[in-house]
């Protein structure tokens, strides 16, 4: 009897831990249920976001194609044209408007050296989306350009390096750069504008016209949002990057290429 009571006893632990183990093993299945729902939904959620980021960042996908000029050599391409300007306009970025002062008005053309990008999370970078460094002169020849390397420095700066090697092969070089490159944020002008400037690739050979501004805005929120230039009426080449309203631009193709 004793014996009997003993395996009975047993036997209800074993059940026991037999359900124990059952209900581990749903409460672990619905935790994994659960957080497959929660993932699911955070992945649904990044896509969501991300599709209405491309539609504002593509200002409704505006269709536009590239326009061409036709020159006689892309490897004599001239320093940039640039007057000291006055007056300015409104721009209107992301609900606020914002202040344009005019600088210098500029024709430049070149050789885009790098560019880059930038994601339009804040109000600096829905209003200039492009950064470049543009060369010009010497400094566009593919065998001077091929000496230089390139690299961003920060969300919006750049460096250049040269080699000993390269130093060898043509001492003038770094006077050449410093003389023959513009590092530009560009601002469009427009929905069009900025359709067109998202086109643009690295050793691309473009043509724009516009202005070298500078930008403030008293926030809709509070707040002010300031961005200045960096420009010398002496000397368009080198120094801080130079805000540029970009009013045309056209790809450099040369005659009979």
């Amino acid at each position: 009897m004793f014996k009997r009571k003993k395996e009975k006893s047993q036997y209800s632990e074993i059940e026991r831990i037999k359900n124990n183990s059952q209900d581990n093993d749903m409460l672990s299945s619905t935790i994994m249920f659960d957080f497959s729902i929660i993932f699911k939904i955070a992945i649904g959620l990044l896509i969501i976001f991300v599709l209405i980021h491309l539609y504002k960042d593509s200002d409704g996908f505006v269709k536009v194609s590239k326009e061409y000029e036709y020159v006689e050599s892309l490897k004599n391409i001239k320093k940039p044209k640039h007057n000291p300007e006055t007056g300015g306009t409104t721009i209107v970025v992301d609900g606020e408007n914002i202040e344009v002062t005019y600088l210098a008005s500029v024709d430049i053309s070149g050789r885009v050296s790098i560019m880059q990008k930038c994601f339009e999370h804040n109000l600096q970078n829905k209003i200039s989306p492009i950064d470049l460094i543009i060369s010009w002169g010497d400094l566009a020849k593919n065998k001077n350009s091929n000496l230089v390397n390139w690299s961003e420095a920060g969300e919006r700066g750049y460096q250049y390096y040269i080699s000993a090697e390269a130093m060898q092969e043509n001492p003038q070089l770094i006077n050449i750069v410093k003389s023959s490159h513009a590092h530009l944020s560009l601002v469009p002008a427009n929905k069009e504008i900025k359709s067109l400037i998202k086109m643009i690739k690295q050793d691309d050979y473009i043509r724009m016209e516009g202005f070298v501004v500078s930008l403030n805005c008293e926030k809709k929120n509070g707040g002010t949002f300031r961005w200045h230039s960096g420009y010398s009426k002496s000397n368009f080449a080198g120094g801080k990057s130079k805000l540029f309203l970009v009013t045309k631009i056209v790809w450099l193709e040369a005659n009979g290429s």
